[in-house]
């Protein structure tokens, strides 16, 4: 969608629109007005597009794995054999009542030969952490320090880049924008594929025999489309404001884990979620100028233009929350299933599907196009992709380290940060309900990382407990990674 209208400070409204000019009431008043914008419209039909070229494709995958790999479609049992990065193996073994002493004998010297070509991977893994029973305070807190200031920098660069190069000409203030989100997914895939890859092959995680090849499918598809619904609202609301909104992601989740995996959550999180919520609308109606006395699906063409990224992020958040819950739903039904190993499948079907739309939408050709003839984007798709790996990584090593509690704190903080660094870089106004908003914000998220921090010791001096580490992962990884 190389004509979609950006609005930024060097440029004017592209957006053209059919409809009169009409106040909202009169809108909502005649019969024959319609429901969304335009552009709206055209936003839901994209989306509705690529979700069925993705259920045709796997479906495609299906099928021909059924012909050619069949083994790959039959579930098998979990054991307690598992080993890799970090993973949590929990004893899964059933031993029948007919079972006889050979067969326990046979069992045992399997898991011996398992655990034994095992060695290296553990080794590798440990690279990827710190004996902190055994390491001096003060190691312990550069190490912490390097963590603050490594996933900061990394997601704040990464915030910076992503709206230069998805709100502002090409060459600045003269030249043309690059428009094509999907292209962006696509980068960010083909680089997290490379990533896992290379920690498959030197982690050797044994691969899970619970899970069925296409169920990897759906995170993969509900985190690409989350990825382009939040890429295109930026085409309608600024940067702050999607970083802001992102806050508002527990009241999804909770809804996906109620409904997916029948979880219960804690009364302060609903209160939290209440308090975020209402912050954020006190920061759209002051910095966005979004009036929530009339109806939002209003036909100014600025007010339909905010209209349609609120509601793209309002569907960025429900496919996240599905990403993050259908993954810790695979982790409870598979004990022997990697972080490492659901990165690597993920990320293949991301790449291979998001290449695909491309193509489907003839994006791929103008998209290379345009970066061939720009040289100034060149840097940006680099420092970009480096960015998204590193803050990948980082979140791995934090949270593998220090806890979940530590690495909410200082996400919060890169939220702050970034926002605070967009409105500086892209002179972005913040009014006084705005900056009210965004407190309120800050004071629910700080609220519950204390209630998750009570009783717990925040810098820890050992090591986060196996079992719970690989589902402790996933869940933090999702709840704050938007990449």
């Amino acid at each position: 969608m190389s004509d979609l209208a950006v609005v930024d400070d060097d440029s004017a409204t592209t957006i053209s629109t059919d409809m009169t000019s009409t106040t909202p009431a009169a809108s909502l008043s005649n019969p024959s007005s319609k429901l969304i914008s335009n552009r709206a419209e055209e936003e839901l039909l994209d989306l509705a597009q690529n979700f069925l070229l993705y259920v045709a494709m796997v479906i495609i995958v299906v099928m021909v794995t059924r012909i050619y790999w069949p083994h790959l479609l039959k579930r098998g049992r979990a054991d307690d054999s598992a080993f890799g990065s970090g993973a949590g193996g929990r004893n899964q073994v059933g031993v029948e009542e007919d079972s006889n002493l050979t067969e326990l004998v046979e069992k045992k010297n399997r898991r011996s030969s398992r655990r034994r070509q095992s060695d290296r991977a553990q080794q590798v893994s440990d690279a990827l952490s710190f004996n902190q029973e055994s390491t001096e305070k003060d190691v312990v807190l550069k190490r912490l320090l390097l963590c603050f200031f490594g996933l900061n920098f990394s997601f704040v660069c990464w915030g910076i880049l992503q709206e230069r190069m998805l709100t502002r000409r090409y060459p600045r203030y003269t030249g043309e924008f690059f428009g094509y989100s999907y292209f962006l997914v696509f980068s960010n895939r083909l680089w997290g594929l490379i990533m896992s890859g290379i920690l498959m092959i030197w982690l050797k995680p044994k691969r899970s025999k619970g899970v069925l090849i296409w169920e990897y499918s759906f995170p993969s598809i509900s985190n690409m489309l989350s990825s382009w619904c939040q890429y295109e609202a930026l085409k309608y609301v600024t940067f702050p404001a999607q970083t802001l909104f992102k806050s508002f992601k527990l009241a999804p989740i909770m809804l996906m884990g109620k409904l997916l995996q029948n979880k219960e959550y804690p009364f302060y999180d609903y209160a939290v979620a209440v308090v975020v919520g209402s912050g954020i609308a006190l920061f759209m109606s002051g910095s966005e100028n979004v009036d929530f006395s009339v109806s939002i699906l209003s036909y100014g063409q600025q007010e339909s233009n905010t209209s349609t990224g609120i509601m793209m992020l309002f569907l960025f958040l429900f496919f996240d929350s599905f990403t993050g819950q259908w993954q810790s739903r695979m982790f409870n039904k598979n004990p022997d299933l990697t972080v490492v190993e659901l990165l690597f499948a993920t990320s293949a079907f991301s790449t291979v599907l998001s290449l695909i739309t491309l193509v489907h939408a003839d994006e791929l050709g103008p998209a290379l196009d345009f970066v061939w003839r720009h040289n100034e984007i060149h840097l940006h798709f680099f420092l970009f992709s480096v960015c998204s790996t590193v803050g990948q990584l980082l979140i791995f090593y934090t949270i593998k380290n220090f806890g979940a509690v530590v690495f909410a704190i200082i996400m919060a903080t890169r939220v702050l940060i970034s926002i605070v660094v967009s409105c500086l870089l892209y002179d972005h106004p913040m009014t006084a309900t705005g900056f009210a908003g965004l407190l309120l914000v800050m004071c629910g998220v700080g609220y519950r990382v204390k209630m998750k921090a009570e009783g717990k010791q925040l810098i820890r001096w050992k090591g986060i407990e196996d079992e719970e580490e690989e589902e402790d992962m996933v869940h933090e990884w999702h709840e704050h990674l938007d990449m």
